[in-house]
């Protein structure tokens, strides 16, 4: 009888084993497959909000003097300042690839906008002053190379104040005075 009972206890024992362990796998894949599903609702839904907005950047090359246009397409962003910084650092970028209207290790430092002014102001590193090249042609092909982008393609802003090293300059060699703000004169771009 003792063996009996060891026998019973064993069978039940293997089979909760069994039942468990089906219930289980079963349970887990219907879990796993739930977290696969919303995991690919999730990317679809990752991948059709990403929406493109269409910018367009006007860059010098050696066959004008006057900014040609190269359309872009930059992912949408509602924080208009942080779009802002994508689109001027496409535009730093792209500028190797035609001609650089500033020194090759200027950077942008910083980029604030100040609404009630309608204006962005610009923070360029000290390598700006440093190393520009000078010249009146130069100067104005820097000047309206940013603030006729910036302005063309972001309707709220209306002027652009350049600083160096977070101070205001008087000039970068001499020609224009950049203690005040710019607005955008677009005789330099070609439509």
């Amino acid at each position: 009888m003792n063996k009996k009972i060891i026998y019973i206890l064993i069978s039940l024992a293997v089979i909760f084993f069994v039942t468990s362990l089906i219930i289980y796998l079963s349970s887990s894949g219907t879990f796993k497959r739930a977290i696969d599903d919303k995991k690919g609702e999730s990317e679809i839904i990752e991948e059709t909000s990403q929406e493109l907005e269409k910018v367009k950047i006007f860059f010098l090359t050696n066959r004008s003097s006057l900014f040609l246009p190269k359309e872009y397409e930059i992912e949408k962003n509602e924080n208009r300042i942080e779009f802002l910084k994508i689109f001027l650092a496409l535009m730093i970028d792209e500028s190797s690839n035609f001609v650089a209207t500033f020194p090759e290790q200027t950077r942008l430092q910083s980029v604030y906008y100040i609404d009630d002014k309608q204006m962005v102001v610009l923070d360029f590193n000290e390598e700006l002053i440093i190393n520009f090249p000078g010249g009146s042609r130069g100067e104005i092909e820097f000047v309206y190379f940013f603030v006729n982008n910036v302005c063309y393609n972001f309707k709220e802003v209306k002027k652009v104040k350049i600083l160096v090293a977070g101070n205001e300059y008087k000039t970068l060699s001499g020609h224009l005075d950049l203690e005040n703000p710019y607005k955008p004169n677009y005789k330099y771009f070609r439509r």
